[in-house]
């Protein structure tokens, strides 16, 4: 009699039963639902609070290599050069005026008092340069070496590669003061070596190693190396260039003519460019 009591509830309230069991159910989902979507708010919300600091100190990170660059660029010559013996060089302040041509670097190849002045703003770790060596102005200070003045000037201002640069071109000043000769044996050697020196650890000790090579005396090599004449001659002709608005390498002049280097992008080009000037000066 209660087994059927029971049977007859049950099938009176079954409907209500099972809504009752469906809205428990949903009750439970939506409580599970509210209490994982809370986490992940919170762990995103922890992931973005890290974003945010680490962008804020990558920030920093790019400021203070933007700041650094700039200085690189800007003083070349105020950054410290350590040679491999562990001396440190550093430029002086001068009060000479990169106007004044005997404070700069004068290092010339061909007809000293040539009416035809071709003049280079070049740097040894600009790769261009090294490329328009090659291809054009080497041959083109042979054939014309009787005829025309060919002069370069320092323009080392690649940032990537940091105050490490001015070695190289210090190295160059420091053959200078044994000869013109020896100035472009050490000139022609940096620049057709490119790949010999650039992946070194010590870039000076390379250049000790073409010293000996092209016959210079290695000890008085050293030596003038460290001088600050040699420092301020680079800074100065840096500051020339500057200031007659040049901002990149290989920059060519022709009597103090600047030559859009399109015009003179092959030794066949530059034949042509040059020989006109030679024309209208005869």
């Amino acid at each position: 009699m209660e087994q059927n009591s029971k049977a007859s509830f049950f099938k009176q309230y079954k409907v209500f039963i099972i809504i009752g069991l469906i809205v428990l159910g949903l009750i439970v989902a939506g409580l599970f639902y509210l209490q994982n979507n809370n986490s992940t708010d919170q762990l995103t919300t922890e992931n973005n609070d890290q974003q945010s600091t680490q962008t804020s100190s990558d920030s920093g990170q790019s400021d203070t290599k933007s700041e650094l660059s700039s200085d690189e660029v800007d003083n070349p010559m105020d950054r410290q050069n350590q040679s491999s013996n562990g001396s440190t060089n550093q430029a002086n302040n001068t009060d000479s005026s990169s106007n004044d041509s005997s404070q700069r670097s004068h290092n010339f190849y061909g007809q000293e008092d040539s009416e035809i002045v071709v003049m280079e703003a070049y740097s040894f770790a600009c790769p261009s340069c090294a490329e328009y060596h090659k291809r054009v102005l080497k041959d083109l200070k042979e054939e014309y070496k009787d005829r025309v003045k060919f002069q370069v000037v320092h323009f080392p201002l690649e940032p990537s590669f940091g105050p490490d640069i001015l070695i190289l071109h210090r190295a160059a000043e420091a053959a200078a003061l044994q000869g013109q000769d020896k100035f472009w044996a050490m000139h022609d050697k940096i620049f057709e070596n490119r790949n010999d020196w650039v992946y070194e650890d010590s870039w000076y000790s390379k250049m000790v190693q073409y010293a000996q090579e092209i016959g210079l005396d290695v000890a008085k090599f050293e030596e003038d190396y460290k001088k600050d004449e040699i420092n301020n001659r680079i800074k100065n002709d840096i500051q020339y260039l500057k200031d007659i608005g040049i901002a990149a390498t290989p920059t060519i002049f022709i009597n103090g003519e600047k030559i859009d280097n399109y015009l003179i992008g092959d030794l066949e080009s530059a034949r042509t460019i040059l020989n006109k000037y030679l024309d209208s000066s005869n």
